[in-house]
């Protein structure tokens, strides 16, 4: 049980996250197995509420904001995992296609500062997605603190990717030549390869009952 006091806390927030999520590693083994049914776990997301869409029976998606908060609608029927990572591999696929042709040499030049924001906007994007999850799976009292610390988080990220644009460096640091054929051999890769490759250049999938919205890194 976790209740909110007045008084300064013993140890750290961030601490105590590292805490919650080493021991949702070591306890919570149907979540920890839920990751390996879709490369898009992490990235896929309610387009309603915007919390994580989480795996149900190794066959579908469900909404964690409805299921945990119940504070979404949720979407309507079973999105099946199959359909929607089909989806998003054929509008990755035509990303890279249409940048194959504006670089056909795959090569990139990006300042050692514009690498630098980049890998903290990758830091900040991971922060705040753990966070979201943690909203969703937490009570309402613990929830409102950590969503001021996601308000935070959000901010400092929006003030990276304004210093990028600046920059015209907002690119993914992988360089397209290594990646395009990569793609070719995606359908055969192990799950977490794909999830790592998709994260490279995706920000976020946004689910509704109709479509998906996908969200690019670049």
């Amino acid at each position: 049980m976790l209740s909110i006091g007045l008084h300064d806390g013993v140890i750290s927030s961030e601490l105590w996250l590292d805490v919650q999520r080493k021991l949702d590693g070591n306890t919570q083994l149907k979540k920890g197995r839920s990751g390996t049914y879709s490369w898009l776990t992490g990235l896929l997301k309610c387009g309603r509420c915007g919390y994580a869409m989480r795996v149900v029976s190794g066959e579908y998606f469900y909404c964690s904001g409805k299921a945990n908060h119940h504070i979404c609608e949720g979407i309507s029927g079973k999105p099946e995992i199959k359909a929607a990572e089909q989806a998003v591999y054929a509008e990755l696929k035509q990303k890279f296609n249409e940048i194959r042709e504006l670089h056909p040499t795959g090569k990139q030049q990006v300042s050692p500062k514009a690498n630098k924001l980049k890998m903290q906007l990758e830091t900040l994007n991971s922060q705040i997605d753990n966070l979201v999850d943690k909203i969703a799976e937490t009570s309402a009292a613990i929830g409102k603190v950590l969503e001021e610390k996601l308000e935070r988080l959000i901010a400092e990220r929006e003030g990276v990717r304004q210093e990028l644009d600046k920059l015209g460096g907002d690119k993914p640091r992988q360089s397209y030549e290594s990646v395009i054929p990569l793609l070719d051999e995606f359908p055969d890769m192990p799950t977490e390869v794909k999830r790592q490759i998709a994260s490279q250049f995706i920000a976020k999938v946004l689910m509704w009952e109709d479509r998906l919205e996908i969200q690019w890194k670049f």
